[in-house]
């Protein structure tokens, strides 16, 4: 069966990453289901072909459901000792943050990029999406029956990609093919949609650079004559640790004052460079995100749980987190193993339960 309708069903998921506050919300919001036309029909910006293929695909909008949800709860994660927690007042933390150009955008557009891909990968390799197959085949221009898999084998200390992987390509196209037609029928595209269009990137590429073989041998008497290797994703906390590390990397960038794309604005440089494929992007300067901001839908760190540290500039000393406002403390009973000890014969230990009192201490 060819897949004749895949350019436009690409184009869901553009509508995704590409205008995320009105689609993001109801998404996230949403029930997909293969009874699911009702839902589709209530998904804003969609086209009415659009929601015909969001009702024929309703898989497709399952995962890339999966993927917001996954991204955010990474996000927390990645965040949860800093001012920016990546929660909101009404819990819907990127809405308001993709509209703007912040450092900490940047990050919510890549996390959520790669929480999607993320996710259609895992469905393409466990056979459960139809459009998508095995490894070895041309998404875009194969026609394609099922998710076989066969294996292949070489001589030597060589080896060969074999069976339906981790194709992290696959999902990949599906995302960046609809970055593609978006730019293609958009003229003059604007820094927020280049800088919206790479951090995405940033995040497919942060997936794919964190991929690794997982290879075994086969031969008599483990010589390993021949070896079998498939792709595996790593636990998305793995891709949440890269994208935190380039986050704090990432680089303010400008429009070309002339021509079609962006400029890294670096100070100290006599002429701004164009950013790397690998770099965060952004354009406003951010907020300290001390107080409430309704704008963002922010809440501010006030009540948040702070420590006390040795080094004062951890991200959750009281002192940072609470922006130097001040702290109160609390004190909770915990109960807690103690007066431990060694039975007389080996290996045994026993202890009681004692009751201790824990400060804990949160912003002013």
């Amino acid at each position: 069966m060819e897949f004749q309708s895949r350019p436009c069903l690409l184009s869901l998921v553009l509508l995704v990453l590409v205008q995320p506050a009105s689609v993001h919300r109801a998404v996230s919001n949403t029930s997909f289901t293969n009874s699911s036309a009702f839902s589709c029909d209530k998904l804003p910006g969609l086209s009415a072909r659009h929601k015909s293929l969001c009702r024929r695909y309703p898989n497709l909008m399952r995962y890339v459901q999966d993927g917001i949800r996954r991204a955010q709860e990474e996000c927390q994660t990645q965040f949860r000792h800093s001012r920016w927690n990546c929660t909101s007042i009404d819990n819907r933390p990127f809405l308001k943050l993709l509209e703007r150009g912040f450092r900490e955008s940047a990050f919510s557009y890549a996390i959520v990029s790669a929480g999607i891909t993320y996710m259609l990968t895992n469905a393409c390799g466990e056979g459960e999406f139809p459009e998508c197959f095995c490894q070895g085949q041309d998404f875009f221009n194969t026609n394609f029956t099922s998710n076989t898999t066969s294996f292949h084998y070489t001589n030597g200390s060589s080896w060969h990609m074999a069976g339906c992987d981790d194709n992290v390509e696959v999902a990949s196209n599906i995302v960046l093919e609809s970055q593609r037609t978006y730019s293609r029928r958009r003229r003059n595209i604007d820094t927020r949609a280049l800088v919206v269009q790479h951090n995405n990137k940033v995040g497919i590429q942060a997936l794919q650079d964190t991929v690794t073989l997982d290879c075994r041998c086969h031969g008599m008497s483990g010589t390993c004559a021949t070896k079998t290797c498939m792709r595996k994703m790593p636990p998305f906390s793995v891709v949440g640790d890269y994208l935190e590390y380039k986050f704090h990397g990432a680089r303010r960038v400008i429009h070309k004052k002339s021509g079609y794309g962006l400029l890294v604005a670096s100070p100290g440089r006599k002429e701004p460079r164009e950013p790397r494929r690998d770099e965060l992007l952004y354009y406003e300067k951010s907020p300290n995100f001390c107080s409430a901001d309704p704008e963002l839908n922010w809440a501010g760190t006030a009540g948040r749980r702070c420590v006390i540290a040795a080094d004062p500039r951890q991200r959750d000393h009281c002192d940072v987190l609470c922006c130097k406002r001040g702290f109160y403390t609390l004190f909770e009973v915990r109960t807690v193993d103690c007066n431990c000890k060694m039975e007389s014969f080996c290996c045994n230990l026993t202890c009681d339960r004692c009751n201790t009192t824990v400060p804990i201490h949160y912003c002013n």
